[in-house]
Parts: structure tokens; sequence; C-alpha cells
């Protein structure tokens, strides 16, 4: 079969929140207003024009190439304000532009697919999936002002373990090179909803924790009823246990990043170590849905943090 290439060309002007999970609603999805902790006071207005090419070598080896230039301006309670030299005031600037090309490569060895004429869909693969994120700023392009390098590295696998049921593990760590503002730093994923994301910490809030440099671990263990089926009546709801692990470690060079931005009021580096979330949940709850209890066990000391939170999550399990 042909190998896949797709060219793209976009643009969006939309409403974000930065420091939260790929998973988590839009902000435009009712879902995202249902299941809200917290009013939304610190959104970002992105606009985006982008072109990328993406190019499948063989299955399970591909690469995208994209160039991208961004405008955010900051609404509500989020502010960019720029420090000056010499006990001058401040400047509040309206918005932040930057400009970056990026290489990304994605190998998952021997994985599957359900094609269609246009979309497809990953059926998995029982080896690990590895990515590699490869960013430069482009300081000369347009308004954008900041040249930086990133590099984000990326595992994820999900193991059967027989009799003890199943664990996906997702491991990521990653740095940036150069002076820039806290948006476009590590904004470690937030969840400030009820509802349960699998790759955020669900108690910790957007913009709580930044790095330049950093690793985390999340592991998910899924018993497949290995306790609970002991129970009779357990057994005949069919309900399945849950346990979950989740650190995060980074570091911050603070004097060069506010050279750029200040930092917002409760936002923090990792100074202290890592932050640290278990959870034990129930799963298959009614066939649909799970029930997290998430335990904070780091950094408690915190404004608007809670050390124990319930946490809900609709699904299908198959």
């Amino acid at each position: 079969k042909q190998s896949r290439q797709i060219v793209e060309l976009g643009y969006k002007q939309d409403l974000e929140q930065l420091g939260e999970s790929v998973n988590a609603f839009r902000q435009d999805n009712i879902l995202s207003s249902v299941f809200r902790r917290t009013p939304n006071t610190k959104l970002t207005l992105v606009e985006e024009t982008k072109a990328s090419y993406h190019r499948e070598w063989f299955t399970g080896l591909d690469n995208t190439l994209m160039l991208r230039y961004r405008t955010l301006q900051p609404l509500g309670d989020l502010r960019y304000e720029r420090p000056a030299a010499g006990g001058e005031p401040s400047t509040v600037l309206n918005s932040i532009q930057t400009a970056e090309i990026a290489l990304n490569t994605r190998f998952a060895y021997r994985e599957k697919y359900v094609s269609g004429d246009f979309a497809r869909v990953s059926l998995g693969t029982r080896y690990p999936t590895v990515e590699l994120h490869l960013a430069t700023g482009l300081p000369s392009m347009a308004q954008s002002e900041y040249g930086y390098t990133k590099a984000v590295a990326h595992l994820y696998q999900r193991l059967q373990l027989g009799a003890f049921g199943w664990m996906r593990v997702n491991a990521e760590a990653g740095r940036v090179w150069g002076d820039l503002p806290f948006p476009l730093l590590i904004l470690h994923s937030g969840n400030e909803t009820f509802y349960y994301d699998d790759l955020a910490f669900n108690t910790m809030n957007y913009f709580e924790f930044i790095s330049d440099r950093y690793a985390q671990l999340f592991l998910e263990h899924h018993f497949e009823g290995l306790f609970l089926n002991r129970i009779p009546l357990m057994r005949r709801l069919k309900w399945r246990e849950v346990l979950t692990f989740k650190a995060v470690a980074g570091e911050l060079d603070k004097a060069r990043t506010e050279r750029e931005l200040l930092l917002l009021p409760g936002m923090y580096a990792l100074d202290h170590g890592p932050f640290l979330e278990v959870a034990a949940g129930v799963e298959n709850i009614l066939k649909v849905l799970r029930v997290d209890g998430v335990w904070r066990l780091r950094y408690n000391d915190h404004p608007n943090t809670l050390p124990f939170a319930l946490r809900l999550k609709l699904f299908v399990n198959f």
C-alpha cells in the first residue's frame, strides 16, 4: 500500500486555555461549562496560521514538518507585563507574536490501523510508541521577536500483564533553550474541571507550575476485576479497579524568564521536588462511568488547592 503524504494549510482564531492537556474539552464545548469548577478568567485568544507537510515513510514511521505563526492575546485576569530596566514602570502588552518551524518524528513498530479514504484510526501496537518533537523560533519572521530551541521526547506503551490486567505508560521529557515569556515555556497540564483527564494532573490548577526543562511519568494500571471480582456483588456489577500514579520534576531559570514577562501571581517553579499525584478509581459503572479519588501529595500549601478530590469520566470500554 502506498505511503501517505498530506499537505495542510490552516488558520484559526479561537479561545484557548493554556496549560491544559490535549485531552481537555474545547472552550466552546458545552461539557466544558458543565464540569468546570472555577470561572474562565485566564483564557487566551489565539490566532494561528500554519502550513505543514506530513510524510509516512512506511507503516509506523512518519514525519511532520510545520511552519506556524501565532499571536497570543491575554483575556480576563491574564496579563502580559514586561518589566522595565532602571526602576521604570513595567509595560503591559496587548499580545505577543511567535513564529517557529517544527519537525515531529513518530515511530510505532507494527502499528495497525483501520483506514478510510482520508482519515484512519490507530489500533495501537504492543511495542513502545516513540515521538520526538523539535522546534526553533524564527525571530526575523513578521513581528515575531523570540529565538529559541525546543525539544520534547515522548514514549507511550500499553503493557498486557495477563491475570493482573494491563498498564498504560506515558513518559515525557523536554527542554527549552532561550529567553522566553511564560506562555511559550512548559506550562504543566492542570485540570480545573470535575472531569477526569488521563493526560493532566487532576489536582493541579492551570498556570500553577512552569518549567523550561522537565521530566514526567504517568502510570495507569487497570486490574480488570482482579480484586473486586472476589466480592459477589461487585462480580455481578462487573466493576473494575484502577490505580494511577503521576509525577513531574522540572526546573526554571526564573531570572531569564522574567526578563520577558513577569510570572503570574500563583505561578511556581518545581523548586521543592517533583509534583506527585495518585488516584484510585472504579470503572465500568453502568458500563460507561469511571469515578476516581485523587490525592495531591506535594505542594499542598499553595492557595486554592485541595489534598483530595473526586473526579469522574464517561467512557466506553471494550
